[in-house]
């Protein structure tokens, strides 16, 4: 048996629905959990419908469908919803020359009717003022006001409110004996003091307000001020958290290397009598060193930082940084020291892959020369709205205007070509010193720059054959600048040095590069200890015109060493 309830309305509105195929129970939309039916009792005929937390809008006419295989029936009826509350009376004080009531009832429908009368249930004779209001509930609350005047027994006052639906009534009564006073003058008094104590509790309260409104503001300025120390704490955590991870994958790395030097020293450390005379039997037996390059890319006149880990059991002799197979730098290897670092100040030549080797004399004066580290990759970003900074090395001037003054088209059609820099014709060349100016293979040459400038320069460039070789941050306090080279046999040549100043324009001026000096090989050192011809072999250079040397290796018997021109 199928049972279905609707309700009448703009259409017909499902209430709830019972459908004997697979049991189903369901209430309509809207009326969850308000709806329910008694299925124990429809095989005694009861299809009635529960409606449960009733309200005003659940008032009109429903319709019950009941249908099975052999019948089906219809019945209509009509729900009219009603409501009924308590009445309070409240005495507002006087009102006059009587005293002020108020009667008061909420939550009635339909809309109720409002009574008030005395004694003998005769009806006030005296000005009544009634409002009824409707909820969104549709329930009805009404409020009436009446002042009952002095001098008279009303004896008991009711106030009755009646629902005409239900034909049932609430009401709420009081018993008022009103005597007039003894003197109009007493009247006045006590209104004048209570006039006067009024007149001061409302200086108070705008007194309390004022400082009230006052602390409310304090407060807001330090929540302002402590939301933005929480962003700063914020920001600064975000970078300290960056600091962190890169502090931590620099640690993994050294970790990474600690370990392979703690496996390369447990090689080391054999019991062959044939190996202890001789740690490194051949070149390439030492462990490659590690490269750390930070950034891999910038502009031009940044400074970037390579940093070349050793991990050896003997003192290296020298560790040299390289460029595409060339050296760059070479330094003296001090005892304790693992890591060595190189400034590299960017120039237009810098892109290239960089790497970093070390070598070790042994007992015999003999070089063993480890492999290379595995290269890093560096290039340069091209800088906006700028001029790209050349060389200092190849002598070309920079014109480094401002980017506002670029941008505007004006200026643009007023400079006619680049305003020349006196940077080049004023500022005093440097003078560059020599300890040697020919040595062999291996020898260590300092090179000095005297720099004589009134202002601070801002990095100082050493030059070979018009290439930068070398560049340092200047300093306040230091006049000559210092560069130590690990001869080569790539180190023939001219060699030059530099400085550049940047102006209040944030315009770079630089010197000329005068006075070379020219650094010569004179011989090699061979593995017998004796010095070597120093013209051993004959080349051709990469011009038809020029000669260059080409050096026997330190070891002939041993297999080709990855390093390429680099030494």
């Amino acid at each position: 048996m199928d049972v279905q309830w609707r309700k009448a309305g703009p259409g017909f509105i499902l209430v709830h629905e019972y459908m004997d195929e697979g049991t189903q129970d369901l209430p309509g939309e809207g009326y969850q959990t308000q709806t329910e039916l008694f299925l124990q009792e429809f095989s005694s005929g009861n299809v009635s419908l529960k409606l449960k937390r009733l309200q005003v809008a659940d008032a009109g006419k429903y319709h019950c469908f009941v249908r099975n295989p052999q019948w089906t029936l219809e019945a209509t009826t009509e729900l009219q919803v009603a409501a009924v509350a308590p009445v309070f009376i409240d005495v507002l004080g006087p009102r006059g020359q009587g005293i002020g009531l108020a009667c008061r009832s909420t939550g009635w429908f339909p809309k109720p009717e409002l009574q008030w009368v005395g004694k003998n249930q005769q009806n006030l004779a005296m000005e009544i003022v009634t409002n009824v209001t409707q909820d969104r509930e549709n329930l009805y609350s009404v409020v009436s006001h009446v002042t009952v005047t002095e001098g008279e027994d009303h004896g008991d006052i009711s106030c009755i409110v009646r629902n005409g639906l239900l034909e049932t009534e609430r009401q709420s009564a009081l018993h008022l004996s009103l005597k007039r006073k003894a003197s109009q003058k007493k009247r006045s008094k006590e209104e004048a003091l209570l006039s006067l104590e009024c007149q001061e509790l409302r200086q108070r309260l705008d007194a309390e307000r004022k400082a009230f409104e006052s602390e409310c503001q304090e407060l807001r300025k330090t929540i302002e001020s402590e939301e933005k120390k929480i962003k700063e704490l914020e920001s600064d955590c975000g970078k300290l958290h960056g600091i962190i991870a890169s502090k931590e994958k620099k640690i993994k790395e050294l970790e990474s290397d600690f370990r392979r030097a703690q496996s390369y020293m447990a090689l080391g450390t054999t019991d062959n009598p044939s190996d202890s005379s001789d740690p490194f039997p051949f070149p390439g037996a030492l462990p490659a060193p590690t490269l750390y390059l930070s950034p891999t890319s910038a502009q031009t006149g940044d400074s970037v930082r390579l940093t070349c880990s050793v991990f050896s059991r003997t003192l290296a002799t020298c560790i040299v940084f390289c460029k595409d197979g060339e050296e760059v730098s070479s330094q003296t290897g001090l005892v304790g020291k693992l890591t060595y670092d190189y400034d590299h100040v960017v120039s237009r030549h810098s892109s290239g892959n960089y790497s970093c080797g070390y070598k070790i004399k042994d007992s015999d004066s003999r070089m063993t020369k480890s492999q290379l580290s595995p290269a890093k990759h560096f290039s340069i970003t091209e800088k906006r709205h700028q001029h790209t900074r050349p060389s200092l090395c190849s002598g070309t001037d920079v014109i480094n205007a401002p980017v506002a003054e670029m941008r505007d088209s004006s200026v643009r059609s007023r400079i006619k070509e680049p305003p020349k820099i006196r940077g080049n014709c004023a500022l005093r060349a440097p003078t560059l010193y020599l300890s040697q100016i020919s040595a062999r293979q291996g020898d260590s040459v300092l090179f000095q720059c005297s720099v004589i400038s009134q202002a601070l320069a801002t990095h100082v460039v050493f030059c070979k054959d018009g290439e930068e070789v070398l560049s340092q941050m200047s300093s306040e306090e230091r006049d000559t600048y210092d560069y130590d080279h690990e001869v080569s046999r790539g180190s023939t040549g001219k060699y030059a040095c530099g400085y550049e100043i940047k102006d209040s324009d944030n315009r770079v001026n630089r010197t000329q590069v005068r006075s070379a000096k020219h650094l010569s090989i004179t011989g090699q050192v061979s593995s017998s200890g004796e010095e070597s011809d120093p013209i051993a072999q004959k080349t051709l250079g990469p011009d038809p015109g020029d000669l260059s040397l080409a050096l026997p290796p330190l070891f002939p018997s041993a297999p080709a060493h990855p390093w390429g021109n680099c030494l």
